[in-house]
């Protein structure tokens, strides 16, 4: 089944509770975060117990064994499959560039929660900027979400399938390569309007 972006995801909501999945903690962060993705949409699947599934997302993001499906832009686009590498500093100088910074440096700035962050973060400039700069933050933005974030998710989402993951975990895969969809298109857009 593929999945097809509602209005709501088109203008960014989806990337927040898509953030806030892969930003959990415990079962109840993943939860309260699902509920908010899958809200308006009557197919997503009934989860009638969050210890399985908090225990594949460790099992697939966390650790500490190898992880199934490494949420992490580095192991998907660089050469040697390493943490803290190009990707990992692409990704920091698009903070930088809008004045943020990871808050916690035990986690690579590459994490696909952080990358959504600042896909966020770029929305919302996107839409206050002077109109002097805008042509900069568009092609700023288009990079990171069509050349940088659309190059390594889809391979992250078909780990995730191809590992066997609970309902609630392929449908947060299927709704995060739905978001990156687009938000590609209205990127592209956005640089081709400026």
């Amino acid at each position: 089944m593929e999945y097809r972006c509602s209005e709501s995801d088109i203008t960014g909501v989806a990337a927040r509770p898509l953030r806030d999945f892969f930003a959990a903690v415990t079962k109840d962060d993943m939860r309260a975060a699902f509920e908010l993705l899958a809200a308006d949409d009557p197919d997503a699947p009934r989860v009638s117990d969050w210890d399985e599934v908090e225990f594949a997302f460790n099992r697939f993001f966390v650790g500490p064994a190898k992880l199934q499906a490494a949420p992490y832009a580095s192991v998907h686009l660089d050469p040697e499959a390493s943490l803290m590498s190009e990707s990992t500093l692409a990704a920091r100088g698009v903070y930088d560039a809008l004045g943020l910074a990871v808050p916690d440096r035990a986690m690579p700035d590459d994490h696909i929660a952080y990358e959504l962050d600042g896909a966020i973060a770029l929305r919302f400039a996107a839409q206050h900027v002077e109109p002097e700069r805008s042509g900069d933050l568009a092609d700023l933005r288009r990079q990171f979400i069509t050349e940088h974030m659309g190059k390594w998710i889809p391979a992250f989402a078909q780990s995730v399938r191809q590992a066997g993951p609970p309902p609630a975990i392929e449908y947060v895969a299927r709704r995060l390569e739905g978001w990156l969809e687009a938000e590609m298109d209205e990127a592209d857009e956005a640089v081709t309007r400026g």
